[in-house]
């Protein structure tokens, strides 16, 4: 019997023993061999030498009954042990996927002129760990069963970019005049990030970016670093930079001209009012003192505003006095 492992040459096994006479008086020199005691291969298997007992032949006359018991001959040829690893490889993300087509060949690797193509699949582009794979194709002329072939993939490994990423947000601002009707800016822009590879899909919002108004003033959004939250495990430390947004709503003049009276002396009392010129048709004029406003006697005087009595109120009960910058016009 023989084993070899198995090389893409031919092996040969040849030959046999007699391993037991049960009679010491016969010999090996009483029978003859008529058979071929040779066994040959070239690829991975179990080859057997076929002996039979027919192939021995009985040549004493001292010997009237002579049994050959055969216990074949084999050559075994093993196959080969291979072992193909895709490479590891590791880097900090960039935006492109970590690929490494690396495959190397170990155990008793392939005969020489033999081999397979690996087609290397594995890719890592977020971070994170993933298995190189790879499927393989062995090459013309290499055959499956002479090799016992074992795949080991090797890891593909992304890691998070550490520097400070700083997001630069800015609340959208607006201004109007006052009208008496509510007012609204909303949204905010992203102007500026400190890496191109971070962008607004990385990160959330969750406040609210509306600023409202009805009476003059200004009116700031509330965004705050908070609202904004990254999402992108690809980077680890990212900050918000945030400039608030703002709805301004601005004073409208206001005419109040007081009326004026001339006439002649009749023994009646003459009382004028006022006109009010930019008033919004939201608010009216709900308190306003005067003096010199009532005549009686021949004579002149100036018909004027007390100062500090003005009171506009708005359609909803809020004071709307603040929104305007009034100018008072007296008459006579």
């Amino acid at each position: 019997k023989g084993t070899f492992k198995y090389d893409g040459k031919e092996h040969t096994v040849t030959g046999y023993d007699v391993t037991d006479i049960s009679n010491s008086l016969y010999t090996e020199a009483d029978f003859v061999f008529n058979g071929k005691a040779e066994v040959k291969g070239i690829d991975a298997g179990s080859y057997p030498m076929l002996l039979k007992s027919a192939d021995f032949v009985n040549t004493s006359k001292n010997f009237d009954k002579v049994t050959f018991v055969i216990v074949d001959a084999t050559l075994e040829i093993e196959k080969r042990e291979v072992t193909l690893t895709s490479a590891s490889d590791e880097k900090v993300y960039d935006g492109k996927a970590l690929t490494n087509d690396e495959v190397t060949v170990s155990g008793d690797g392939f005969v020489e002129g033999e081999g397979a193509y690996c087609g290397v699949t594995g890719r890592q582009l977020n971070v994170g760990e993933s298995d190189n794979e790879f499927t393989y194709e062995l090459l013309r002329g290499t055959k499956a069963g002479n090799y016992k072939i074992t795949k080991e993939y090797g890891k593909l490994k992304v890691t998070p970019v550490t520097e400070e990423i700083v997001v630069t947000i800015t609340g959208h601002k607006d201004s109007a005049k006052y009208d008496g009707t509510e007012k609204t800016v909303t949204g905010y822009d992203v102007t500026g990030i400190s890496n191109p590879l971070y962008t607004e899909n990385d990160f959330t919002f969750s406040g609210d970016a509306t600023a409202s108004g009805i009476h003059a003033g200004k009116y700031p959004m509330g965004l705050k670093a908070e609202d904004f939250k990254n999402t992108s495990e690809n980077f680890a430390n990212v900050k918000f930079m945030v400039e608030d947004g703002e709805m301004e709503i601005q004073k409208i003049a206001l005419t109040i001209t007081s009326e004026s009276y001339e006439g002649d002396y009749d023994a009646q009392w003459h009382q004028v009012g006022y006109t009010a010129e930019g008033l919004a048709a939201t608010d009216a004029i709900t308190a306003l003192e005067m003096k010199n406003h009532r005549i009686l006697k021949p004579g002149e005087m100036v018909s004027e505003f007390v100062a500090n009595t003005l009171k506009i109120t708005h359609a909803d009960g809020s004071d709307a006095t603040g929104d305007y910058e009034v100018t008072f016009v007296p008459g006579k």
